[in-house]
């Protein structure tokens, strides 16, 4: 059930990803060095704010003297095939001029659980779909 609300969420937030950015340019009238500078403040803010949560989440696991425990973690999301490195192409692509959020499209698992959800409403299925795949049946 959790997996499920949490996917559903996941795909409301990339439904409307581009709300916030249309207000921007629409309503402020919103121009390239605000915004770019705009989101190299927010990205450090972001850091600044979750290393002192994950420093707290290690410290009370009792690994914060256990340099393997936060290198393996750090080269995790920061290594040559970390979690963040690989969102550095997205990420920098907000850097271009005359970017839309919509330039990035719609993640492949977006668009499986849309279309699942779309096909009978159900979430769990939904989810299901995209977590448990039926089996490819092998031809005879």
């Amino acid at each position: 059930v959790m997996r499920a609300l949490f996917l559903w969420h996941g795909v409301e937030e990339v439904e409307h990803k581009a709300v916030a950015y249309d207000l921007y340019q629409g309503a402020a009238g919103g121009g390239y060095l605000t915004r770019a500078s705009a989101l190299v403040v927010a990205t450090l803010m972001v850091h600044l704010v979750v290393a002192p949560v994950f420093w707290n989440m290690l410290k009370l696991d009792g690994v914060t003297r256990q340099p393997s425990v936060i290198l393996r973690g750090l080269n995790k999301l920061y290594g040559r095939k970390g979690i963040l490195t690989g969102m550095l192409p997205d990420f920098l692509a907000w850097f271009r001029p005359g970017f839309h959020p919509w330039d990035t499209g719609m993640p492949e698992k977006v668009a499986a659980w849309l279309a699942e959800y779309e096909a009978h409403g159900d979430p769990m299925r939904a989810s299901e779909t995209i977590y448990c795949p039926a089996p490819v049946s092998e031809a005879a």
